[in-house]
């Protein structure tokens, strides 16, 4: 370095200069960074972060509902039981005693419970409210009074109730005869554990807080650790002005009961990390435009963290839980966008396949529910072994599969549909209960250029009406909606 006596003025001036230029360069740099990048993606990473509320929120919403329709189908499951089911119609005509209808249907219940780890107690009750099977754990009376005032529309949700010293899960079902007539009401008294540690979960963030309320009543949590936030919460739920702003509260109902789940959200430490690192990132700016690189690649490194950890949840809420395929939300987004591009090319077909497994009631009647689901996952592997790359496979709810298989004519698709059936034919299902063989029913339908597209309700109800066909055909067997009609 030369000091600046060594040099002369003009020299001098001209150092001045590029120190001049350099630091309004750097400044330049700095403020057009700021404008144009630091500013915006400050903003981008909140509204990330908000988003990933949301996120957190839809999931937790999903797998809550998910399981209380879990729950609300072994009701149902246990509810439809033929065998049971006429012996209780026998008995409210008179053609039976309770003391019989006991010895019958108590060990039936039983297995049930036996079944399923989730189902604690059923108490079924006649037509008039009397108590006539208890297995497993017994419904207090009130419980039980409670359930029979519900009425015989369809499965009720009550908030936990205290049974054996222990909070527990209420559902009351009505049993219906196949005519529709009221025959009586089971009441299930089913294991709250899989909800409570979705809501009370200790590997959720300490800054995010879930609550489930049921008609004005918080349910879940019941140890509320972080106080604040959920005096926050009541105030808001009341109407009025929260005393402390820093905390965000978002809130989803549920479809399938009176539940309504809340998110409080500490603001502040919920953005804390993000105003940390734009601290830095602002320090790095009055540096050097090399640290302030460095600096913004550390800022962006847990933002993509956060978007890989969304996309996996988004990937989990498309998957059944059982088979591991598509669910019934992923399949008829699939088919919406398989349908718009058959809409914009003139050159290319679209076809459906809907299966729905023969005489699985039997399966699970037979073998119980353990080796039905096994009968499940089985299929699902048969459909994804002969499923081309670009087909889409799903469960679509229950026993009923679907395969989109896109660029297929109506000869593939009966080609692909023969495929599949013959495999499933030909497979054995080896379960704990011994070794099951199933067959299959499938309805196709196709689509393409040359005439109106369908929307993706009446492209799904013609392979529906196809399947009928086949099971009223004798099952076991592919029907095409085209064939239908010639």
């Amino acid at each position: 370095m030369y000091s600046s006596q060594q040099l002369s003025r003009p020299a001098r001036k001209a150092v001045s200069r590029i120190y001049l230029v350099a630091g309004g360069s750097l400044i330049l740099l700095s403020l057009a960074f700021y404008l144009a990048g630091f500013r915006p993606l400050a903003s981008t990473l909140h509204d990330e972060h908000a988003q990933r509320i949301d996120m957190s929120l839809n999931t937790t919403l999903q797998l809550v509902q998910e399981e209380i329709e879990k729950h609300q189908n072994l009701a149902e499951q246990i509810a439809s039981r033929s065998a049971i089911r006429e012996q209780l119609r026998q008995y409210e005509n008179g053609t039976i005693t309770s003391d019989a209808l006991r010895r019958f249907s108590r060990p039936k219940l039983t297995d049930a419970i036996r079944a399923h780890e989730d189902i604690l107690g059923i108490t079924r009750l006649d037509g008039d409210g009397a108590r006539l099977v208890d297995a497993g754990l017994p419904a207090p009376d009130a419980v039980a009074q409670y359930c029979q005032a519900q009425g015989a529309d369809d499965i009720h949700l009550l908030s936990p109730r205290l049974i054996g010293g222990v909070h527990r899960l209420v559902y009351c079902s009505p049993l219906l005869s196949p005519s529709g007539t009221h025959l009586g009401t089971d009441v299930l008294i089913i294991s709250e554990s899989g909800i409570r540690e979705l809501i009370e979960s200790p590997a959720r963030s300490a800054v995010v807080h879930f609550a489930l309320y049921d008609h004005g009543r918080m349910v879940y949590p019941r140890e509320q650790r972080d106080r604040p936030a959920f005096d926050v919460l009541r105030a808001h739920r009341v109407g009025m002005s929260a005393e402390r702003s820093d905390f965000l509260i978002r809130d989803r109902a549920f479809d399938n009961c009176d539940w309504r789940l809340y998110a409080v959200i500490d603001e502040k430490r919920f953005f804390s990390d993000i105003n940390w690192h734009m601290g830095t990132l602002l320090g790095g700016l009055a540096a050097t435009a090399l640290l302030l690189f460095a600096l913004t690649v550390r800022v962006l490194q847990p933002v993509i963290d956060a978007l890989l950890r969304e996309e996996e949840l988004i990937e989990r809420s498309h998957r059944d839980g059982l088979t591991g395929l598509y669910n019934h939300i992923h399949l008829k987004e699939s088919l919406q966008r398989e349908l718009a591009r058959v809409r914009r090319r003139n050159d290319t077909q679209l076809s459906l396949l809907m299966l729905d497994l023969d005489h699985f009631k039997a399966v699970n009647d037979n073998h119980g529910h353990l080796a039905g689901d096994d009968v499940l996952r089985a299929l699902a592997d048969t459909l994804n072994d002969n499923a081309r790359q670009q087909d889409i496979v799903g469960r679509y709810g229950g026993e009923e599969f679907i395969v989109i298989l896109p660029e297929t004519d109506r000869a593939g698709a009966e080609r692909m549909a023969e495929r599949i059936r013959q495999a499933v034919e030909s497979a054995t299902t080896t379960t704990e209960s011994g070794e099951i063989r199933i067959t299959v029913s499938v309805g196709a339908s196709t689509c393409g250029p040359g005439g109106p597209l369908p929307s993706v309700e009446h492209f799904i109800a013609q392979a529906d009406r196809a399947l009928y066909a086949s099971k009223c055909g004798g099952r076991n067997r592919t029907t095409h909606a085209a064939a239908m009609t010639e």
